[in-house]
């Protein structure tokens, strides 16, 4: 092949790119609108984008350009060759992401949903932190295992896992994924460990040291808890619990509970305050230096 062959080769190589980056990112983009769309179920548009999907998908690249760039004219709208080739593409490549989007969310672990419909997280607040799905997976040890030093000092640590990660020289920062109150119904094995009441506070967060997880964090304090200083409990916001907690004279542990889901370890503690009880349950994430 002569130069001018080759810079041919390449000219038609770094448009194909181009063309194909463009319209992917359109695709995957449209692809995710199309899927939410078809989850909601609507009467009529649901049948309308099954129809659009099936025939993007079943109609062959080269007719969709051919259409789009010799069909179109006759109708008034006009394309160049390149808009031709991205719109081609985009309607190719969004309707099969549509499907793939569709299945992914189809497929969301139903344990993890109903987790989360249990503690009244909207649809949209499933995603967002599996690691507290992973926490209340957590299994307890009937009998308090042996553990290697590294573990052991984690795990049964009594004073507060905030101050421990600052004193790794972290920055420990609070991501607030759910809080409010929730009936009884909602409690798994922790009803056991706490007062029948009908409503207790719920707070679920993960804590992270210089912005990466290194622990998720439930808090189920009974309604009658929450009374005198205890109220700034529903006050915390951004603020570690540890910071509240341990700075009360009136602090006291019943029981350390140590558990296990998979390979990632965590524990479960009553604590008391001023003889009130609350459970708090941690789940320490992969990179935390736990392990």
């Amino acid at each position: 092949m002569d130069l001018i062959a080759w810079q041919l080769l390449i000219e038609g190589a770094w448009t194909t790119l181009w063309i194909s980056a463009i319209a992917i990112a359109f695709g995957v983009v449209i692809g995710l609108l199309i899927a939410l769309v078809r989850m909601l179920k609507i009467p009529v548009i649901d049948q309308i984008l099954v129809v659009y999907i099936s025939l993007a998908r079943a109609t062959p690249l080269v007719t969709l350009v051919l259409f789009l760039f010799l069909s179109l004219p006759t109708m008034g709208i006009n394309l160049d060759k390149t808009a031709a080739a991205i719109a081609a593409l985009t309607l190719n490549t969004s309707a099969f992401n549509a499907e793939i989007w569709r299945n992914a969310f189809r497929n969301f672990p139903k344990g993890q949903r109903e987790a989360a419909v249990s503690v009244g997280m909207g649809r949209w607040a499933w995603f967002r932190h599996p690691a507290l799905t992973r926490l209340r997976a957590l299994r307890y040890f009937a009998v308090m295992p042996s553990l290697p030093p590294p573990l052991s000092d984690w795990l049964l640590l009594e004073d507060s896992m905030t101050q421990r990660f600052e004193q790794q020289g972290k920055q420990v920062t609070v991501t607030l994924v759910n809080e409010g109150y929730i009936g009884r119904d909602a409690l798994t094995d922790e009803a056991a460990l706490l007062p029948d009441e009908p409503r207790y506070w719920l707070r679920e967060i993960i804590l992270n040291a210089d912005g990466e997880p290194w622990l998720a964090g439930r808090t189920v304090a009974p309604e009658s808890t929450l009374c005198g200083p205890e109220l700034a409990l529903q006050q915390l916001g951004q603020t570690p619990l540890g910071r509240y907690l341990f700075t009360s004279s009136t602090l006291t542990r019943d029981f350390i509970e140590i558990g296990r889901d998979a390979a990632l370890w965590g524990r479960r503690s009553r604590l008391r305050l001023s003889g009130k009880p609350l459970l708090l349950t941690e789940l320490f994430l992969p990179a935390s230096p736990l392990y």
